[in-house]
């Protein structure tokens, strides 16, 4: 096992950004995967990243790893995956299939990131990065509904920062416009492009109502700006943001209606109900 050094990783980088260097991303890649699974031993993605050849044992170069990953590789994926033509998915390029385990790999590791950093600043850093892989996620949909969820937990986390609650919901924005592949029309078809925006406005539709439920003082100016980030989503695309919320509109009124029908005195919504309508 290499212990990996802040040369390595200068090197790697100056080959990524010079020449494009595949050799050198495969490298990266695999130092990459070390850094964010560093409490980790099992073998998952391992295919894809190249084992546990590497080994990351300081914080610099834990720190100097992480940012030149995500400032270098997202260039040469796209570099090196180019539409077969534009407004369609990186997967028609000629190259995709080499280069799935790396891309996929990638991916994965920056999600798991996302998910155990704890430090506002870099997590703010990797969410900003994680915008540049674009049309990469859409190639994955496993991977891209894991990513939605990551990043609509920052959105709604107490934790987040308005910074990283905001760049968390600029990044859901771009993911529900980018184009994902679809096996049932080739690249000749003339239908209309497939985007991930239902499956953006339904779980940002979910999330946001788990989180209006409980409304208080202390609550409210981060359920306000979660609702009119929400807002820009449903403005995407206006036909596809009528038809959820018609049907979301509705089930709050169904939810109204059979409330005035029971009998109790006691049946009553608690006000965070009424924030889904505007807090």
């Amino acid at each position: 096992m290499v212990m990996v050094t802040k040369e390595m990783v200068t090197e790697w980088g100056v080959a990524l950004e010079e020449k494009k260097s595949l050799r050198a991303l495969r490298r990266l890649l695999i130092a990459f995967r070390a850094a964010a699974r560093m409490n980790e031993t099992d073998g998952e993605d391992a295919a894809g990243a190249g084992g546990g050849a590497y080994k990351v044992d300081s914080a610099a170069v834990f720190n100097k790893l992480v940012i030149t990953a995500l400032h270098s590789v997202p260039p040469v994926l796209h570099y090196h995956l180019p539409p077969r033509r534009p407004g369609l998915s990186p997967a028609t390029a000629p190259k995709w299939k080499a280069l799935v385990p790396v891309t996929r790999s990638y991916l994965n590791n920056v999600l798991r990131l996302l998910r155990e950093l704890t430090e506002n600043d870099m997590i703010l850093l990797v969410v900003k990065e994680a915008e540049q892989c674009g049309a990469l996620w859409g190639c994955f949909p496993k991977v891209a509904k894991d990513y939605l969820k990551s990043l609509l937990d920052l959105w709604s986390s107490p934790s987040s920062i308005d910074t990283v609650r905001i760049q968390s919901f600029l990044n859901v924005r771009t993911l529900a416009t980018i184009v994902v592949p679809s096996p049932k029309s080739s690249s000749k078809s003339s239908s209309k492009p497939v985007n991930l925006l239902d499956a953006c406005l339904k779980a940002t539709y979910m999330t946001f109502v788990r989180h209006a439920r409980a409304t208080n003082a202390h609550t409210l100016p981060r359920i306000r700006l979660m609702r009119n980030l929400a807002v820009e989503l449903v403005g995407v695309d206006l036909a596809q943001g009528y038809q959820a919320g018609f049907v979301y509109v509705r089930q709050m009124a169904i939810h109204l209606r059979n409330s005035m029908n029971v009998k109790s005195y006691i049946s009553i919504y608690p006000s965070g109900f009424f924030s889904i309508g505007g807090a």
